[in-house]
């Protein structure tokens, strides 16, 4: 399986939730919410630096940052309008497009989260559907 982990944050920086499928090296591992911390603070501090080197003076209006790549991994990002942000990390070797990620949004995150009566907005995501749908597709990748 390509597809290392998943982080889904509120806009304020909380982090809703954490699903880990196959991360062979995890320093963090006994403290996940510094690991969680840290990966926001990459994302916000990657939008602003993108948000200031554009070369256009209308670059809030464009998507900007989409992804990263390091030596080892590939950190896709997404936000949604109303400031949700999902980011996923890869193998090198995974292709993984902006539609997949979208889809995640519309296809799961909203019918299983937003549209469940039982799920608080802003609260940690606790919905099992939502986890078991969310494996199924990325299993599928």
């Amino acid at each position: 399986m390509g597809v290392f982990n998943m982080y889904v944050y509120h806009r304020s920086g909380k982090c809703l939730f954490y699903r880990e499928w196959n991360r062979p090296n995890n320093p963090l591992a006994e403290n996940l919410a510094e690991d969680q911390r840290l990966v926001f603070g990459l994302i916000f501090s990657l939008q602003k630096l993108c948000l200031q080197l554009s070369p256009t003076p209308d670059a809030g209006n464009q998507e900007g940052f989409q992804s990263f790549r390091t030596a080892t991994y590939v950190l896709h990002f997404f936000e949604t309008p109303s400031g949700v942000i999902f980011a996923l990390c890869t193998d090198l070797s995974t292709t993984l497009h902006r539609s997949h990620l979208w889809h995640i949004y519309c296809q799961i995150f909203v019918p299983h989260v937003v549209r469940n009566p039982l799920c608080d907005t802003g609260a940690e995501i606790t919905a099992t559907k939502f986890g078991e749908v969310l494996d199924k597709y990325v299993g599928s990748l």
